[in-house]
């Protein structure tokens, strides 16, 4: 098997990557966060393209299960309509009150994706229930790491973990501090009178 399809690459990736968003939350490393933000920029290049091939793919598919009409064939007709009407609302044209952050394209996220989004969610609970009960048992290291992470983080976004613990909800607060020391002193470095002034 080539080197460039082993299993392994994506996994030593994808802890490469992690690493260089993780460490700036604990460490406060200037360039290490400049680094990171570079990654953050390539994802959302990344993304976009993701994006694209996700919406071509929808549409060639669901395109030719609804011109076929297949089983089922008018919930690809729908899922076509919504995807490419919520796409045209979203191009930014003021003229016609189209683009993000207009009225229309706010109404229909607020009054429709969202409600859905929490309908969804909401369903997908028992699931989520079940299968964490089947992955939370602390047979083995890995699973007992697992299930201490995703204890502290469930109780990190629960009022009853803050009730319990105050201190689980100081970790954004502490993050706030942290930027704020990084622009203070960033501002301290470059106002000093013993940094080269720049020449014009």
């Amino acid at each position: 098997m080539a080197w460039y399809r082993r299993v392994e690459i994506p996994i030593i990736l994808t802890a490469v990557f992690c690493l260089f968003q993780l460490v700036p939350y604990f460490v406060v490393v200037p360039a290490w966060e400049s680094a990171a933000k570079d990654f953050v920029d390539w994802d959302a290049v990344m993304e976009t393209f993701a994006l694209f091939i996700g919406f071509t793919t929808l549409l060639m598919l669901h395109g030719r299960i609804a011109s076929q009409r297949r089983r089922g064939w008018y919930w690809s007709a729908w899922i076509l309509i919504t995807m490419i009407g919520y796409t045209l609302i979203g191009i930014p044209i003021p003229a016609l009150g189209l683009g993000k952050g207009t009225k229309l394209f706010e109404a229909i996220r607020l009054y429709v994706l969202t409600p859905l989004s929490g309908a969804m969610y909401a369903s997908l609970g028992f699931w989520i229930a079940s299968a964490a009960y089947r992955a939370f048992r602390a047979r083995t290291l890995e699973a007992g790491v697992l299930l201490l992470s995703g204890t502290l983080v469930m109780l990190a976004n629960a009022p009853i973990g803050t009730a319990i613990w105050p201190r689980l909800h100081a970790d954004k607060k502490m993050d706030l501090r942290r930027s704020e020391h990084v622009d203070d002193e960033s501002e301290r470095h470059w106002s000093s009178p013993r940094s080269p002034s720049p020449r014009g």
